[in-house]
């Protein structure tokens, strides 16, 4: 019986893995067994018409690796011996503005923090957060200025497409080229310090597009690298004019409308 099973889980990867999964977990031996059995009658697996073909075929030398694609074993383990799991990045960066925002919002630094899994090599999803505060001014009408600051907030969900290094030269390829796009979440909290009128917090969900470069240095544990990042923004009150302070009928010609970009630098860790 032994022999039986032990020629059954070599022949079938599925169980294999599970087996090993099992022992990882540390499930004892009687527990184990049973659910083996379990899979087995589960499955329907086929087996041999008889014990005595069982042994034939049976060597305890055979090689796991034999029941598996060799092109697919070889992408498990490349992609374990030099690919990551996570990275942790650290941000810093310069945060401007297009269109009307350009006008009213003085460009400023922001800071966050990024986590990035990886599906494989080329493949990743990277969470992140960043913040920064920026000087708000513009002129409603003579004699009465809008004055306070604007801190907007990111949350973000982006996905990653590192450019297969076979096909880069090879000064380039050590740069690690990627796409980056998805959604983000901006919060936005407006300070008016001269006139309670934009005073307040909204959200905006935005689209961001951008590209990005990364060196690797350490035996490839650390990495510093620089990315630019576009973002289509949609606030709530972008097509509706501020209104004059004093009897909200004049036209002030003010609107804050546009998008926003970034240039970062990330400096982080790979596991």
């Amino acid at each position: 019986m032994k022999v039986w099973l032990e020629y059954t889980l070599h022949t079938h990867p599925l169980l294999l893995s599970l087996t090993k999964a099992l022992q990882k977990l540390k499930v004892p031996l009687g527990l184990m067994s049973a659910l083996f059995i379990f899979s087995l009658l589960s499955f329907n697996l086929p087996q041999k018409s008889s014990a005595q073909s069982a042994l034939e075929d049976f060597s305890p030398f055979m090689d796991d690796a034999d029941f598996f694609g060799s092109s697919d074993e070889e992408k498990v383990i490349n992609f374990f011996h030099s690919g990551r799991l996570l990275q942790v990045e650290l941000i810093g960066g310069y945060r401007s503005f297009v269109g009307d925002l350009k006008k009213h919002l003085d460009p400023s630094l922001m800071f966050g923090l990024n986590l990035t899994y990886f599906f494989d090599h080329q493949l990743a999803l990277s969470f992140g957060f960043w913040t920064g505060s920026h000087v708000m001014f513009a002129n409603l009408i003579p004699g009465y200025d809008l004055e306070g600051s604007q801190t907007l907030t990111n949350f973000n969900m982006h996905l990653r497409y590192y450019l297969p290094e076979h096909s880069l030269q090879m000064s380039i390829a050590k740069l690690n080229p990627y796409f980056i796009g998805g959604p983000s979440i901006i919060l936005r909290q407006t300070r008016d310090i001269s006139q309670p009128v934009l005073a307040g917090q909204d959200a905006s969900v935005s689209f961001d597009a951008g590209f990005g470069l990364e060196y690797h240095f350490s035996k490839n544990s650390y990495f510093l690298g620089v990315q630019g990042l576009f973002q289509y923004t949609n606030f709530p009150d972008e097509n509706t004019q501020v209104p004059d302070p004093v009897s909200a009928t004049q036209d002030t010609g003010v609107y804050f409308r546009g998008d926003v970009w970034l240039f970062k630098v990330n400096m982080g860790y790979n596991f």
